[in-house]
């Protein structure tokens, strides 16, 4: 099985704080922007103490190469076709394998 990537967390506890350890120098623009009270919340118990800032910033950027990533995947579709429903479903296999090991390691 392959090793489990750097960072990941397939979920993440309350407990758990993502931000923590990070030095970032970067420059930084101030927004404003309306959200929903609930979400907030819930992310203001993730990043605890940290930043709520930095949390949001690292969520959008993880969301922003999510849509690249997508928007890839249509062009190799487009090119190449779909994949097959058997490769999809043996990927899938793979996949839930993988993480079942990692679940077993603890």
């Amino acid at each position: 099985m392959p090793a489990r990537p750097a960072g990941y967390a397939p979920e993440l506890s309350l407990g758990s704080k993502p931000i923590d350890g990070r030095i970032i120098f970067m420059a930084i623009e101030k927004v404003s922007v309306t959200l929903d009270p609930a979400i907030v919340a819930e992310a203001r118990q993730i990043a605890g103490d940290g930043d709520l800032s930095a949390f949001v910033n690292d969520v959008l950027h993880w969301h922003l190469q999510n849509v690249r990533l997508r928007g890839y995947l249509d062009l190799l579709e487009e090119e190449f076709g779909p994949v097959p429903e058997e490769l999809r479903e043996e990927a899938k296999r793979d996949w839930d394998a993988i993480k079942s090991s990692w679940k077993a390691e603890g």
